[in-house]
């Protein structure tokens, strides 16, 4: 009775946090969620994003990829692309980013009528990171738009903290065809 009252008020307990402290030192270094076909490495750095405000409001009809680092390059896509008007036709603001200490990431399917839903809005980038001397930004699928039937150019825009790294894209990259 004594070596059974042993076992499970010291052996037992012991042996849990043993194992409970292993699983957290080697899940440590993983990113959460991280999609199919990256490989996370010990020393990989998540980085935490945001969507950018009102990103559905632009319409890009070519498919790829671009990072906003300057107010001006910002002011010249919105101009081009933004496709939101107050009551007196004139085009709104575009979303406020503060280029100083962030910059925008974005991912365009393009196409405008290739594609046909309910809104723009396809959140594909799940997780961006830091690996080396690399931001990497992995693209998921393409997900879904809605059940109408409204001409569409799917894109995720989002945006992080300035980082003067070179940045690539993995994944399920747009391309032009």
């Amino acid at each position: 009775m004594k070596v059974v009252v042993f076992i499970l008020s010291v052996i037992l307990p012991l042996t849990l946090l043993i194992t409970c402290t292993q699983i957290t030192d080697e899940s440590e270094a993983e990113i959460e969620n991280p999609p199919i076909n990256v490989i996370i490495k010990k020393d990989t750095i998540q980085v935490s994003f945001q969507d950018v405000e009102g990103y559905g409001t632009f319409f890009v009809k070519d498919p790829g990829t671009r990072v906003f680092k300057d107010s001006n390059d910002w002011i010249g896509f919105w101009g081009l692309y933004w496709n939101a008007f107050d009551g007196t036709g004139q085009k709104t603001p575009p979303p406020s980013i503060d280029f100083s200490n962030n910059m925008v990431i974005g991912v365009f399917w393009g196409d405008y009528c290739k594609y046909s839903g309910c809104g723009n809005e396809s959140p594909s980038i799940e997780n961006i990171y830091i690996y080396g001397d690399t931001l990497f930004v992995p693209v998921g699928d393409l997900k879904p738009l809605g059940m109408c039937d409204a001409c569409v150019s799917p894109l995720h825009m989002i945006f992080t903290e300035r980082r003067d790294l070179p940045v690539q894209f993995t994944g399920n990259t747009p391309r032009s065809e």
